[in-house]
């Protein structure tokens, strides 16, 4: 057995073994009955976990696609938001709300450091026409 290197990061991620064993089993077709039963089954537990009856949606994609879809779902042209950032995924974030055409203040802070929650306060006080107050959270050790 050889020592793997722990990934401490928003992904890739370390896979456990036993998910790496059930991934090299034969495909089945994602259009049949087993997929359906399978699909059914995970959505459930889902909800379970985040404690939900609505419904949740499954993104086959980067954490950075989810972010341009829930961007792109939540945010119309014009409309305000705050990012507060302080990496490179809420850049990202940033500049994804831009794309779209949103009125975008930014919370910066240096990479890696918390918020500075008085700029924080500063940049909301006696404003209450903000649409959507977004955050992006990443460890890296």
């Amino acid at each position: 057995m050889t020592t793997k290197e722990l990934i401490m990061l928003p992904g890739p991620v370390n896979v456990d073994h036993n998910v790496l064993l059930a991934m090299g089993t034969a495909m089945f077709n994602h259009r049949g009955p087993k997929f359906f039963r399978l699909y059914a089954e995970v959505k459930e537990k889902l909800r379970k976990l985040l404690n939900t009856k609505g419904e949740v949606y499954f993104i086959t994609g980067s954490g950075t696609a989810g972010n341009e879809f829930a961007a792109a779902n939540l945010v119309s042209p014009h409309e305000k938001v705050v990012v507060c950032s302080n990496g490179f995924f809420a850049e990202r974030l940033c500049d994804t709300y831009k794309l779209i055409g949103a009125q975008v203040v930014e919370v910066r802070s240096e990479w890696g450091k918390g918020i500075n929650l008085s700029e924080l306060k500063k940049k909301l006080r006696g404003r209450v026409w903000w649409l959507l107050f977004s955050m992006k959270q990443a460890q890296e050790f």
